[in-house]
């Protein structure tokens, strides 16, 4: 089909900086996943809030980028921070029509 996907993006790996990777790659790759599992989203619900719009921040401008967890949910992550995370990616990362 023609589309290049980058998945899966590890926010505290080596060279995966979300906001330099869209800078350098964002016009030739679609990114999938980026939301940080290993702390972003387990503390308090503002701090996964901030999580997912730090990561939309960073790919979604301009298009390219399937707002997902960098790896699976697991139970470390609270419901309300799992359903705080999918409300703020619906409302903050809905493109305006």
């Amino acid at each position: 089909m023609g589309v290049e996907v980058l998945n899966s993006l590890q926010p505290r790996a080596a060279g995966m900086d979300s906001f330099e990777l869209k800078r350098e790659f964002g016009s030739e790759i679609v990114f999938h996943g980026g939301l940080d599992l290993q702390g972003g989203i387990n503390g308090s619900r503002q701090e996964a809030i901030d999580e997912a719009k730090r990561r939309i921040d960073a790919f979604a401008p301009g298009g390219g980028y399937i707002f997902a967890p960098s790896n699976h949910f697991i139970s470390d992550v609270s419901a309300e921070n799992f359903f705080a995370v999918y409300e703020t990616a619906r409302e903050y990362g809905a493109y305006a029509s």
